[in-house]
């Protein structure tokens, strides 16, 4: 087109890098922005044209509108192609794209602008009106150029606002006001061009600064990285190393204290000892960052027990919580799968560092574990776990550092607590590579919750069997043959021979005192032995009984019969294929315990069926048979189930700990021991073993001894029962049995209504049992019946009826006066109370002492009114015979709903034959004429 070929007044030939940048951002927010309001701007036109329609003026506003949509999709063509070739534009075409664009807005405002004076024609006011405030609205759309180039949206702006101030101010001084407010909002809207656009371009200068500044630290951290993955895959080498020494440091250190050290010595191996405790825990941590560092530290997928994990956890902290008086406990909320899909020694690691931070910093008060269910997605859940504690708590600036590497809350708990500030820092990583996150929430002196999350999947209800099978005998360790000794065997004097018999009763038993009464006469024995030495000295030194026995045979040895022990000292079976390490058992666990020693876990077998030590001491990592399939063979045998076994190895990961326990053992210490810890867990498992054979032996004593007191307690209650009903029966001697019929008769009734759903909930298999006891007491009151009344050969008068109806009221006082003096109710006694006060209401109420009926009678009552009439009307009376069974049946049966509770009676017709058998079995014994 000829208006391109103008002078650009718009040139970036020889802008900067920056600006070309800003340009390029420019073009392409503007041209973005006009392809997508070429619609909106169709829309508006028609329906503008749509209501112009409807006034009469189509022909005016098509006019108007067609030329403005043919323009909004000339734009849109326009922009497109500036899009198209943006990312690959130089100065040059930048610099063309600019121009285009702003003879674009040029003209598009003033297209606009123009449309006033066309709608306005003929001083159509309201048509000119309408258009004037789309004008206004297009206009500040077009801002959008004002923030990226404020010369393009100027220009287009004063175009519009110029012709249509113009057409204004040809309409009277009501159109001069519109002009002159137009003319002021052009002015406001270039200024806030000139500023948007000046915020724009130092927003792109910022953007553009930063990426060259992340290029750079990208760079620098990809530097970084390669360094500490490297120096991290040192760590992880190094500290492997490093524990074999520190284990030596420690137990050598602690066996030289044992020994005669002048004060200087024994200050300075002490403070051996405190340093290597100190850098094995630095160590050990260290590993463990290290492994994450270098992202060696991959995750397991196993089947494990959720609340197995969250047991040990707990179980392993219990006595750090103990020793300082605080409670430590456990939830799993209900909707917590049991069995999960993930790794459970990461998910412990995090645990034990929650809970131990928590029991570190917690002085008084308590630490809680919770466990519940966050989100369900298909198979995966996500679990929360909570550590809350009643601790020191953390500020806010604490707080958002405890989980960054080698970070401390405060100075102050450094120095207090100690740490290297790695456990959190940990527990993150460990939190993240399970799909979770770490926080806390916490404030100073109101405690801490520290909480992570953490992905699984959910898996069936039946747990794995986890553990390891036992190899057969045929895969355990084989020792080679040992050497032969000279075909010329030594002459032994009678000396040597004894020396040599005591070591080999010792061998034979798998003591490890042999070693030491072997290196105490080792020079003697040396010039004894000559040539056959030296390989004997190597099998003791292995602690290999088995090849030491053969060589001992081989030099016609024979064992003593009697291996010399101490009395009364207990035994620890130590099992470990390092020398070193029974070594160092031996030496720590000798001054207190007779020690045997094996160096392969078949021996171990045979010498712990054999000799029955009193705990055990197990190494994991064994060659041919493990640690775990020792353990599980000893478990599953009668004569060594019921030994303690302490696991005791350099596997300390949580899921070994919980192997370990789960197989069965009493304890788990992870190596490098620490010699006070190995004597305190022996004797705690010997004083655990010895209380356990105490109580088991006390517990059967007491438990006949309960049973003996409480049957002997049960006879005299019911001697004591029957004297009280025996007191009343004394002064009613026409009575005879009935005490004993009536106490079967209750039972009989109460045992029959046990499942009718109006008795069910008060005949209880208790209750019927304190029915029993207490029905004999039903007419104790009769004691307190004057002998006139109680004695009269014929039927009481009226007046004496009253005296005698008294006896229920005086029974329930008897009674209540027992309880009183007792200090406290007895259930029976109760009962009885009931029982005496109530036998002579009736159904319907006709009764005594109070006129109850129906339901407001106490069932007990109510079952001793069938059984009392009862017998009374088939037992001898001064004022009637005996009725026959037949007749009291039917007389009863008269009473049902009025005198007796109907379902009572329908359950005494039910048991006519047993009523019988009762009453025929305790007959009243017929008195002597």
């Amino acid at each position: 087109m000829p208006w391109l070929q103008f002078r650009n007044p718009l040139d970036l030939s020889k802008a900067s890098t920056l600006d070309l940048e800003v340009a390029r951002e420019s073009l392409r927010l503007r041209a973005t922005q006009t392809v997508h309001s070429r619609w909106m701007i169709a829309i508006a036109a028609t329906l503008t044209a749509l209501a112009m329609s409807a006034a009469g003026d189509l022909a005016y506003a098509l006019a108007w509108v067609l030329p403005i949509v043919f323009m909004a999709q000339w734009n849109a063509s326009m922009c497109t192609q500036v899009l198209f070739h943006l990312e690959t534009a130089d100065a040059a075409r930048l610099s063309r794209n600019q121009w285009q664009l702003w003879c674009m807005a040029f003209v598009n405002q003033t297209l606009v602008g123009l449309g006033v004076w066309w709608l306005g024609e003929g001083s159509n006011l309201e048509a000119a009106g309408f258009c004037t405030a789309v004008q206004l609205v297009y206009v500040g759309a077009a801002m959008v150029n004002g923030s990226t180039h404020p010369a393009t949206f100027i220009a287009g702006a004063f175009s519009n606002l110029a012709l249509t101030a113009a057409f204004w101010l040809t309409h009277g001084q009501g159109g001069m006001v519109v002009a002159v407010a137009l003319a002021g909002v052009g002015l406001v809207m270039a200024k806030q061009s000139q500023q948007m656009a000046k915020s724009f371009s130092e927003s792109m200068r910022m953007r553009f600064e930063n990426q060259d500044l992340l290029a750079k630290l990208a760079a620098e951290k990809q530097v970084a990285e390669e360094a500490t993955e490297f120096k991290s895959n040192f760590l992880a080498t190094i500290s492997h190393e490093i524990r074999t020494p520190i284990s030596a440091i420690l137990g050598m250190s602690y066996l030289t204290l044992k020994t005669d050290l002048n004060p200087k010595q024994r200050e300075y191996v002490e403070l051996v000892q405190q340093g290597a405790q100190h850098l094995t825990e630095l160590v050990n941590q260290v590993l463990d960052f290290s492994k994450v560092e270098a992202h060696m530290m991959t995750l397991e997928y196993d089947r494990f027990s959720m609340q197995s994990v969250l047991d040990t956890s707990c179980a392993l902290n219990a006595d750090k919580a103990v020793a300082q008086g605080l409670t430590l406990r456990c939830e799993r909320a209900p909707e917590v799968p049991e069995f999960v899909m993930g790794d459970s020694v990461r998910l412990g690691s995090v645990l034990m560092n929650y809970i131990s931070n928590a029991i570190k910093f917690t002085p008084s008060g308590g630490v809680a574990v919770r466990c519940s269910l966050r989100e369900r997605n298909g198979a995966r859940v996500l679990l929360y776990f909570a550590v809350q504690d009643s601790g020191i708590g953390l500020t806010e600036e604490a707080k958002g550092r405890v989980f960054e590497s080698f970070q401390q809350a405060e100075a102050s708990t450094t120095r207090r607590y100690g740490g290297t500030g790695l456990g959190l820092a940990i527990a993150k990583k460990m939190a993240e590579l399970m799909g979770g996150e770490v926080g806390v929430d916490s404030a100073p002196g109101a405690g801490s919750t520290f909480w992570f999350t953490a992905w699984f999947d959910e898996a069936g209800a039946q747990a794995a069997d986890s553990g390891t099978e036992a190899p057969d005998l045929t895969s355990a360790v084989v020792h080679a043959a040992p050497a032969p000794v000279s075909p010329h065997p030594p002459v032994l004097s009678s000396q040597s021979r004894e020396i040599l018999g005591g070591i080999a009763a010792l061998c034979n038993a798998s003591d490890a005192q042999a070693l030491a009464v072997w290196q105490h006469e080792a020079k003697l024995l040396e010039e004894a032995l000559g040539d056959a030495y030296t390989p004997l000295h190597t099998a003791m030194g292995a602690y290999d009984w088995a090849t030491a026995q053969t060589l001992l045979t081989q030099l016609g040895v024979r064992a003593s019969q009697v291996v010399p022990t101490a009395p009364g000292r207990r035994t620890v079976l130590v099992v470990d294929d390092t020398p070193v390490n029974l070594t160092l058992l031996h030496e720590l666990l000798a001054p207190h315990y007779r020690v045997l020693a094996c160096n392969n876990g078949l021996r171990a077998l045979q010498v712990a069926k054999d000799a029955q030590p009193d705990v055990i001491l197990l190494d994991v990592m064994m060659p041919g048979m493990d640690g775990y399939a020792v353990c599980k063979r000893l478990k599953s045998s009668v004569q060594t189930q019921d030994i303690p076994l302490v696991f005791v190895t350099a596997r300390s990961q949580p899921l070994d700990e919980e192997m370990g326990l789960r197989m069965g053992a009493a304890d788990y210490i992870a190596k490098p021991i620490s010699p006070p810890i190995v004597l305190a867990r022996v004797r705690t498992q010997l004083a655990v073993q010895a209380a356990a054979e105490f109580l088991k032996d006390k517990a059967q004593y007491l438990k006949k001894e309960v049973a003996r007191q409480t049957d002997e307690i049960k006879r005299l209650q019911d001697a004591t029962i029957l004297a009280m009903a025996s007191m009343a029966e004394t002064r009613d001697n026409e009575t005879g049995a009935h005490i004993v019929r009536t106490q079967n008769y209750v039972q009989a009734l109460a045992l029959h209504l046990q499942k009718h759903p109006r008795f069910t909930d008060y005949l209880t298999d208790t209750q019927i049992d304190l029915l029993f006891k207490s029905a004999p007491l039903h007419d104790i009151g009769k004691v307190g019946i004057p002998d006139r009344i109680l004695h009269k050969p014929s039927r009481l008068a009226a007046d004496e009826m009253e005296v005698m109806k008294t006896h229920t009221t005086i029974g329930r006082n008897i009674i209540e006066i027992a309880e009183r003096r007792l200090g406290h109710s007895v259930p029976f006694l109760a009962c009885a109370k009931e029982i005496a006060y109530g036998h002579q209401e009736k159904w319907d109420g006709s009764g005594y002492p109070l006129g109850l009926a129906g339901d407001a009678i106490t069932i007990s009552a109510r079952l001793m009114a069938v059984a009392d009439v009862y017998d009374a009307l088939i037992s001898v009376r001064v004022y009637k015979p005996a009725f026959s069974h037949a007749k009291a049946r039917d007389l009863i049966l008269e009473g049902r709903g009025l005198h007796f509770d109907p379902d009572i009676v329908d359950a005494f017709t039910a048991l006519d034959g047993e009523f019988q058998r009762i009453a025929h079995t305790y007959t009243d014994e017929v008195p002597s004429p």
